[in-house]
């Protein structure tokens, strides 16, 4: 067989070997989500049978969340794998969103420090970025959408937020504490270890050097 072929089958667009939503992104291990509703469509054709409106609830249930991992782009994760995942990159990922906050004249201490008060007001709920600047009005804390994203950014790569339930078609933001209140935890060997297992099976075949680059 050859090599396209072999990655066709491992990339499920060829004979897919699964049915729910969440299976396949664990398969993945990581799906870039840039483009919110045509990333559904990415998971679905992948699956044996599916319809658009399994891959929302896997989605709404949290079986499947939406978040910057590894890279400073959105991706598809298994909900459960959100804590390891988010600690393994940490530290990259404060790094390069702390490169982006310098655009807006901001330190990495600048994007922390409102974390205490965009934690009380996700408790209990989910809230688009809108939403989120108008509670944090409400507190006396004036920032425009584009830095109220780099402080929630700041929060997803440190793993205290992760994406809620849509609303209206929109993005949302939750706690991950309660939005994944079992997620699984791994030692840095073994997340490392899950994730090279993880790409090779999917994106395979593939080199050492792939698998760092990505």
């Amino acid at each position: 067989m050859k090599i396209p072929n072999i990655r066709l089958l491992n990339q499920q667009l060829l004979s897919p070997l699964f049915f729910q939503p969440k299976e396949l992104v664990s398969w993945m291990g990581a799906m870039q989500a840039q483009n919110y509703p045509m990333v559904k469509w990415a998971v679905g054709m992948r699956l044996k049978s599916a319809t658009i409106q399994a891959v929302e609830k896997a989605l709404r249930e949290g079986k499947i969340l939406r978040t910057h991992v590894m890279r400073p782009t959105w991706h598809y994760i298994p909900g459960k794998d959100i804590k390891w995942m988010t600690e393994l990159s940490a530290k990259s990922m404060l790094s390069k969103f702390s490169f982006y906050a310098k655009h807006h004249g901001l330190t990495k201490e600048d994007c922390l420090l409102y974390k205490p008060q965009i934690e009380e007001i996700l408790t209990g709920q989910h809230l688009t970025c809108q939403e989120a600047l108008e509670q944090l009005q409400l507190k006396g804390i004036t920032l425009s959408e584009p830095i109220v994203k780099m402080h929630l950014s700041f929060g997803e790569a440190d793993g205290t937020i992760c994406s809620g339930i849509e609303k209206n078609g929109k993005h949302t933001y939750a706690l991950t504490s309660e939005r994944i209140p079992d997620a699984i935890e791994l030692s840095r060997e073994e997340a490392l270890a899950e994730l090279a297992r993880r790409y090779f099976r999917s994106h395979g075949p593939a080199t050492l050097e792939d698998f760092v680059w990505w």
